[in-house]
């Protein structure tokens, strides 16, 4: 009788989670990416490649998308992260020069360094980034652009 039960609920499970959508694992990563600017150091390179991200395409094509709030999560992240392959190198570019350009946050925005600075060790030792954490990396990229008044400007 309990074997009849068990043989019954193992069925009914196994129905259930054929066509079910599960949540990103915590062991799920982006691809692999390069960073253009991961070396870059002093005042007039970083002032540089922050310019030159201020006027990339891509990156402008990617605020509205991040600051669209009738957007359900997963679609910004589908938009800003997976459609395009290359969005994230340039997200992550853009949030370490502004970082290194404006500063380390103080106060309530502090929590924004911390997990870049949690994130940027991942990335250091992975070369990417984990898929679980894709709403911080957008919160993150929008308080760069938040900080950035060229960018408020446009």
């Amino acid at each position: 009788m309990l074997s009849e039960l068990e043989r019954d609920s193992d069925e009914d499970v196994s129905r259930n989670t054929e066509n079910a959508e599960f949540p990103f694992q915590e062991q799920w990563h982006f691809e692999k990416f390069d960073i253009k600017h991961r070396n870059t150091e002093s005042k007039e390179e970083v002032k540089a490649a922050l310019d030159t991200l201020e006027k990339e395409a891509l990156l402008l094509n990617l605020i509205p998308i991040a600051f669209d709030d009738e957007l359900e999560a997963n679609e910004q992240v589908t938009k800003m992260l997976v459609d395009n392959k290359l969005a994230l190198n340039i997200i992550w570019d853009f949030i370490i020069i502004s970082f290194r350009f404006y500063g380390e946050p103080e106060g309530l925005y502090s929590c924004y360094f911390s997990e870049f600075k949690r994130l940027d060790k991942f990335f250091v030792e992975n070369s990417t980034l984990p898929l679980a954490d894709s709403e911080a990396i957008i919160d993150i990229f929008k308080h760069c652009v938040n900080i950035n008044s060229n960018l408020l400007e446009q």
